[in-house]
């Protein structure tokens, strides 16, 4: 069940016990009749105006409990506009159908919160505005107690975001601003961007296409500040796979990329018309390739950090030719050589190089020390500037109306408290052991979560304690980067859980507490109440029974704070279906519910022995059997 706030559990008692056969104990003034008076009876004190002897029209109604409505009355119940006050603060003031809060109106909670807006059968409902005591607004649509539909919420820092909302969450189309004015345009799941969507950074940069869990992942195109554009895949907020490099001087890079750099089989374009083909290494030329100079001379062999390194053949333009061993760019002469000479001419053997015997031919390459090459040896292309990419940093959707653990859906990529630790593709690595990082460690990520605990293959696993950057705070077991097993989660509003987790969600038996001290007990699924549990409310009631998706549901007990006992089945919080209610006074009713009201075939025996056995209709006995 969501968090109510336990103002609809009283009410929902006056619904069960204000009823037009309650026999009233005493008229202490006036006409109870056909009139005004003051009534007293087992369930309190009203004072007003009786039609048929039954509150009719205005008056005032308060309860041995402390909770009083004024306003109007109708055939003995809530009808029309009033004002419902409990004990604690709580108030509502707006409109009431057959003494249920059902219309337009204002609810102020104890916390602070308010709400304004629709409401049917006690809940939320229909367009409204609740302002939460945190100082976030949110306007828009509302289903059964839950923000549902097309709204926007505003965060008590100024951002907003706007759209399609699911179980008080963002989840379809929407708009999103940031604090530090960049914005997002697309599809949510949960509380994070997934799905197609295009981010404005107030740094500059502009990126359109799909995101995973917040992070850029699939098809998409990039625009830096500096100009740079790239399009192709991405991975984890990284480009990581095909795609192709634009520079804003009209050089190019299509190729391969991994952890946002350029790797693996490449073609890398220079502004000067050099061209290079070949394996790159995080972003330089590394392995085997070639390179083409504008003016027709070429070079291919092996590359060691974007320099000519290793077995290679250099032809210039003008038909010379060097193959051999180059060590940092530059061609390596033996020291006693066999000269070189252009093709078709004779090789002259000169092991010591006798300076009186003329030579008449030309090498192409001359010792180290100094080469008549008219091209020089080095390369052409000025140092290739590395691709260094990052997810445009904007804020996290902050917490929603209806907050839940959040848990990661996969291992983020972390910062290293230390040069110890190193990150890729999203696994820890022990820089000083190598591999994965297996046993313990502590993590900070980028977005201020603090790990410390246990890894294996890298990822979290085993005991440990997750601290978020809001405040939030987990300490239990982990499994491959997950929540998952038993542990305890406490959020920085004072609520708790304690109990199992599967794969990041509440899932098995578990605890959940507020502030107040209204708390349940039981089964969980997919992080809802569902199976069997308790509820209990601050004000003293409780319920045990079945829930499904987070409500009462299927066959329970609601024992309510002043001793009244529903027992039957439920239907969304609500009696619905066969049911009996024993109330103080003594009275017992036994039969059919509908939404929270008797509707249908029933029987209700009075403390003093009446018997009125029928059809009830809106709670009211429309035909005796």
């Amino acid at each position: 069940m969501r968090k109510k706030t336990s103002f609809y559990c009283l009410v929902l008692f006056f619904l069960l016990n204000t009823v037009p056969v309650t026999a009233w104990a005493e008229c202490l003034k006036g006409d109870c009749r056909e009139g005004n008076g003051v009534l007293v009876s087992k369930n309190g004190r009203y004072e007003g105006e009786f039609k048929k002897g039954l509150p009719d029209g205005k008056g005032t109604l308060s309860s041995p409990d402390g909770l009083k409505y004024t306003g109007q009355f109708k055939d003995g119940k809530f009808h029309g506009t009033g004002q419902l006050k409990s004990p604690d603060g709580r108030k509502f003031v707006g409109e009431f159908k057959n003494n249920v809060i059902h219309g337009q109106g204002i609810l102020t909670l104890t916390d602070g919160s308010l709400y304004n807006g629709e409401l049917s059968f006690g809940r939320f409902h229909g367009k409204g505005v609740l302002f939460y005591a945190d100082g976030r607004e949110y306007q828009g649509d509302f289903r059964n107690d839950i923000i549902e539909g097309q709204g926007k919420l505003i965060y008590a820092d100024g951002t907003w975001f706007e759209g399609t909302f699911r179980n008080g969450q963002p989840d379809g189309k929407g708009v999103r601003k940031y604090l530090d004015g960049s914005s997002y345009s697309g599809e949510y799941r949960g509380e994070h961007r997934h799905g197609y969507g295009v981010i404005e950074s107030a740094k500059g940069e502009h990126y359109e296409g799909m995101f995973v869990d917040d992070a850029y992942s699939g098809q998409g195109t990039l625009q830096y500040k500096d100009g740079r554009v790239y399009k192709g895949e991405f991975k984890a907020g990284l480009s990581h796979g095909r795609g192709e490099l634009l520079y804003p001087d009209g050089s190019r890079y299509e190729g391969g990329f991994v952890d946002g750099l350029p790797e693996g089989q490449g073609v890398r374009e220079y502004p000067d018309g050099t061209v290079y083909r070949g394996e790159l290494v995080k972003g330089k030329r590394s392995g085997p390739g070639e390179l083409l100079y504008p003016d027709g001379s070429f070079y291919k062999g092996e590359f060691r950090d974007n320099k000519m390194h290793g077995k290679g053949t250099i032809v210039y333009n003008d038909g010379k030719t060097f193959s051999g061993d180059f060590v940092n760019g530059q061609p390596q002469m033996p020291k006693t050589i066999e000269k070189i000479v252009v093709s078709g001419e004779k090789k002259v053997k000169d092991e010591k190089t006798d300076a009186r015997k003329p030579v008449a031919e030309k090498p192409v390459e001359k010792p180290v020390e100094k080469t008549v090459a008219k091209k020089p040896v080095a390369e052409k292309p000025v140092v290739e500037k590395p691709v260094v990419e990052k997810s445009v940093p904007v804020a996290k959707a902050e917490v929603k109306p209806k907050e839940k653990p959040p848990v990661p859906a996969k291992q983020p990529e972390p910062v290293a408290p230390s040069p110890r630790f190193v990150v890729k593709n999203g696994v820890v690595h022990d820089g000083e052991r190598g591999g994965a990082l297996n046993g313990s460690g502590q993590i900070v990520y980028p977005d201020g979560r603090e790990y410390k605990g246990q890894f294996s293959g890298g990822l979290m696993d085993g005991r440990g304690e997750l601290n978020f950057a809001n405040g939030d705070s987990y300490a239990g077991e982990m499994a491959k980067g997950l929540i998952h097993g038993y542990g305890t989660y406490r959020h920085n509003d004072g609520r708790e859980y304690k109990g199992d987790f599967r794969l990041g969600k509440k899932h098995g038996s578990g605890i959940f507490s507020y502030p107040d001290a209204t708390r349940y007990a039981g089964e969980f699924k997919d992080d809802l109440f569902a199976g069997r549990g308790e509820y209990f409310f601050a004000d003293g009631s409780r319920y045990k029974g079945d829930f499904a998706n987070g409500s009462f549901n299927g066959e329970g007990e609601l024992v309510y704070a002043n001793g009244s006992i529903y027992d039957g089945e439920f239907s969304d919080d609500l009696p619905h279906g066969e049911g009996v209610l024993t109330s103080t006074d003594g009275s017992r009713y036994e039969g059919k519910f509908q939404f929270g009201r008797r509707e249908g075939q029933g029987r209700l025996v009075r403390s003093d022995g009446l018997v009125f056995e029928g059809v009830f209709e809106n709670d009211k006995l429309v035909e005796k059997n």
